[in-house]
């Protein structure tokens, strides 16, 4: 069972690409274990990548990174793909504004792990790939009100029928201990690149806080493919009054950031 991570000082190198300029982190890292009383040290070469400029900027949604080559020492690493690559298990957008002068202000990060014992090396050779995120369309609302009582079902737009996306309101108990809090979202289809996100906004349109979560539900009736279930959870005080909003980009497309980064420091 690992109970600690500790990570050497970061060194920094920045570059730029016809599209975004970049930056990349590199250091060892460190993992403390503890397995049936026996304590044991892993190391891994781990290199934080960071893509700034106008397109990264424009983009709403990180989708995944390719690397075509890491090359250390004259040899090529194999990069550790994690799970999950559009949750936060190292992989998502840098939050804007509240950053401080050490990070960029738009901009995406994702973090890269080598399989295996890292080298005993200085510096990473070249560090090539791209990062594919969502950019682009324009946004589109649609609101759902009185979430108490509006019933389960599918929801009837417009602009969902032209865009062939399905999606299902839900309304349900949060399982937790606490029977005045509800939770409420969608179901739709996994592949639609256009949805953006959920969020619960009062009579003025101000937002609310929630608790939010999105899960792989599979194959579902009604649906021709795999789906996503996106739900916000609160109190029911708060539902008497709120407004669902679920978010989508009209005319939403994939975009590959290239980046290049050579004779990245190793601290």
């Amino acid at each position: 069972m690992t109970f600690l991570t500790k990570s050497h000082c970061y060194a920094e190198l920045s570059t730029t690409e016809p599209y975004v300029s970049s930056r990349a982190l590199a250091s060892i890292k460190e993992t403390f274990s503890n397995e049936n009383g026996r304590e044991s040290v892993s190391k891994q070469l781990s290199v934080s990548v960071q893509l700034l400029g106008q397109s990264a900027k424009d983009a709403y949604r990180f989708i995944s990174y390719e690397i075509t080559d890491l090359e250390v020492n004259g040899v090529m690493l194999i990069v550790r793909k994690e799970p999950n690559v559009s949750r936060k298990e190292g992989y998502e957008m840098i939050k804007r504004g509240r950053l401080t002068s050490n990070h960029p202000r738009n901009g995406i990060g994702f973090t890269i792990n080598t399989e295996g014992r890292p080298p005993k090396a200085t510096k990473i050779d070249q560090l090539k790939g791209y990062a594919k995120v969502l950019t682009g369309g324009n946004l589109k609302v649609i609101s759902i009100k009185h979430l108490l009582d509006h019933p389960e079902g599918w929801i009837s737009d417009p602009f969902l029928k032209q865009a062939g996306i399905r999606a299902k309101f839900i309304r349900e108990d949060t399982g937790s201990s606490d029977s005045s809090n509800l939770s409420v979202g969608v179901i739709i289809n996994a592949d639609t690149i256009s949805f953006q996100g959920l969020r619960l906004v009062d009579r003025k349109g101000k937002p609310l806080r929630t608790n939010s979560m999105s899960e792989n539900v599979g194959l579902q009736i009604g649906f021709s493919s795999n789906c996503m279930l996106h739900k916000l959870d609160t109190s029911t005080s708060i539902l008497r009054d709120a407004v669902l909003q679920i978010q989508f980009r009209d005319g939403a497309k994939e975009t590959n950031l290239p980046f290049h980064l050579k004779n990245i420091p190793i601290r």
